[in-house]
């Protein structure tokens, strides 16, 4: 018996995993905001200001109001310790460049694992001061929990990249993107 999609779950000694919709996830944005530059503004990232900017002033919101969207929050008390958030894929390529470059990268023979029914997860964040708790694996797992292929972009150095090879995710596809590289990582079962 699975247990409930809204039902905490305790992943590690004084941290809950907990489902987000949309509206929950928009509440949490100042907490989402932190998290994602404590995470994307280091090394390998090294995103700066004006890539932050670009998720805290449209991008958050425009993932949001996807179809399906959704996410799972870790809670360390009343801290917000990780995310995950993403939405299943779409049957169409969207039009934005992001989505094109992902296309691109990835050989014809495995576009079928971007699309229904896989899910995409759009990002994944976990506090540096909460790493190595297992909280990564939990999100993620939780996130595409349901679904037979799930696909997601990372920098091929990131610490997740050994969560994601050591959870079955294999590298599909390898973009660069002016100054980014990004791996296209997908998941089957």
């Amino acid at each position: 018996m699975t247990e409930p999609r809204q039902a905490a779950i305790l992943v590690a000694v004084g941290y809950q995993v907990r489902f987000a919709d949309p509206e929950a996830l928009l509440e949490l944005r100042s907490e989402v905001f932190r998290l994602y530059r404590s995470c994307f503004a280091a090394p390998p990232y090294s995103e700066t200001e004006e890539e932050i900017a670009r998720f805290t002033d449209g991008r958050f919101d425009r993932g949001m109001a996807t179809p399906g969207a959704h996410g799972f929050v870790a809670w360390h008390g009343e801290t917000v310790a990780g995310l995950v958030y993403g939405w299943p894929a779409r049957g169409e390529v969207p039009g934005d460049r992001g989505y094109a470059l992902v296309h691109s990268c990835v050989a014809p023979h495995l576009h079928h694992l971007l699309r229904p029914p896989a899910f995409e997860v759009a990002e994944l964040a976990v506090d540096p001061a909460h790493r190595r708790r297992g909280l990564g694996r939990r999100l993620l797992d939780r996130v595409v929990e349901g679904h037979p292929t799930a696909w997601l972009g990372t920098h091929p150095d990131a610490p997740a990249r050994r969560l994601y090879e050591s959870a079955g995710w294999t590298v599909i596809g390898q973009c660069e993107d002016g100054r980014q590289r990004t791996l296209i990582l997908s998941l089957s079962r």
